[in-house]
Formats: C-alpha cells, sequence, structure tokens
C-alpha cells in the first residue's frame, strides 16, 4: 500500500511571525520562555505548518501553484503588496506616482535591501521581473496594460503603459508578481533555472532546505 505523506513547512526562525501564512500550524517557544502569558509573541523559537501536497517548484512567477505560496510569500518580496482589508501598501517599492498624462507609473525603490545570497537589490531585478512576466508570466494577460519597463538608475523603475489605467498597482500587489534576483535568472532558461527548487529571495525568511513529501525549512532573514 502506498504511504499518504503529508508535507510539512518547518519554519525555523527566531521570530515567530511569518508573512502571508495560512493553515494550521504549532508552534515550539525557545526554551526559557515557556513561562511567557499566552498570546504575547515569543521570540524564537520552530514553526510547524501543515500542507496537503508539494509545490511544482520555487519560481513563483511561472506557473499557478498554490502549494508553493506558503514559502512564497516568505521568501519573496513584491514592489507593493495587499493587505488583508484590501489596501495596497508600500513593499519593496517605498512610494510610486503616475504621469500627468498617466502613461508612465514609477517606482521608488528601498535602498541597502539584499538578496539572500547577499547581492544587492536594484531596479535591474524590477525590470528583469517584470519583462520576463509580460512574455511568460501566468500573470502576462492581467498585466496587459503595460508596455515595457525600465530603469532610471539603480532605485527608480518606471512601467511604460499602453493606455492610463489605474488598476495597474492593485494588479501588481497580487500573485505572479514577485519579484526574482536578475543576476540568477538572466541568460538562463527561467523554466530549468537552478534556483527554482533552490529560491534566493529579499523577504524575510531564507530557504534552507527542501525534502518533497516530508518539509520544506526556512530560517529568518537576519538581514531583512
Amino acid at each position: 500500500m502506498k504511504k499518504l505523506f503529508q508535507s510539512v513547512l518547518v519554519m525555523l526562525c527566531l521570530a515567530l511571525t511569518l508573512t502571508g501564512c495560512a493553515g494550521g500550524g504549532t508552534a515550539s517557544p525557545k526554551p526559557g520562555n515557556e513561562g511567557q502569558p499566552t498570546g504575547e509573541p515569543v521570540q524564537g523559537g520552530t514553526y510547524v505548518m501543515r500542507s496537503h501536497g508539494d509545490p511544482n517548484s520555487f519560481n513563483p512567477n511561472m506557473k499557478t501553484d498554490d502549494l508553493q505560496l506558503p514559502a512564497t510569500y516568505n521568501i519573496f518580496n513584491r514592489l507593493v503588496k495587499m493587505t488583508v482589508d484590501n489596501h495596497v501598501v508600500p513593499d519593496l517599492a517605498t512610494d510610486w506616482e503616475f504621469s500627468e498624462d498617466g502613461m508612465e507609473l514609477t517606482f521608488n525603490l528601498r535602498e541597502n535591501v539584499k538578496w539572500h545570497d547577499g547581492e544587492p537589490f536594484t531596479s535591474n531585478d524590477v525590470v528583469w521581473t517584470f519583462t520576463k512576466v509580460l512574455e511568460e508570466g501566468y500573470q502576462s494577460n492581467t498585466l496587459n496594460m503595460i508596455d515595457s519597463v525600465t530603469a532610471d538608475g539603480d532605485y527608480k523603475a518606471v512601467f511604460h503603459l499602453k493606455q492610463p489605467d489605474a488598476s495597474v498597482v492593485s494588479v501588481l500587489s497580487w500573485l505572479g508578481t514577485w519579484i526574482m534576483p536578475a543576476h540568477l535568472y538572466e541568460g538562463t532558461d527561467w523554466t530549468q533555472n537552478e534556483h527554482n527548487m533552490h529560491p534566493i529571495g529579499t523577504g524575510p525568511f531564507k530557504f534552507v532546505k527542501y525534502t518533497p513529501g516530508v518539509s520544506i525549512e526556512m530560517e529568518r532573514n537576519e538581514d531583512y
């Protein structure tokens, strides 16, 4: 009889607050914190989440994969993100503005952000990501109001629109718009890149290990 495995997402962290995770889980406090009042944040420990299957890959923009999302929310960032009450707030962008004619949308980017391998995050990552998403990403049809994306220096990305469309900001806060590391993907086939199974992001947790049918392990990003 075949064994049915239930994937377990193991977040090895020094802080227990995970970004955008859903589903049941248990937290094991660090020794010495057992006496803290229930419901208060606990510094340190291990958070365990259950999942009913394995992700196809950890490339967050290539194809729809709900089983990937708990890891994606913690490993990657977007330019903007949506709160639980549907407000769009900054993520890797600090702010944004439309040109007077509505044909350009400019994002000012956070400085001193690092990829998990230590390389700096810049506007080149934004340009590469959305050029690829517009060509092959699973949100390409949703983003068809965008003509192209260019960089204006290292910390400014300009979205050139086909026509004025205020909805583009909220669309960019949804799925399939995660910023990916250009220095690891440029010049490669993004469907076969080795980092699809060993993701490098800018998010609050770093990928450690994936054992199919068993676990995905992450640890706290000290540079977040």
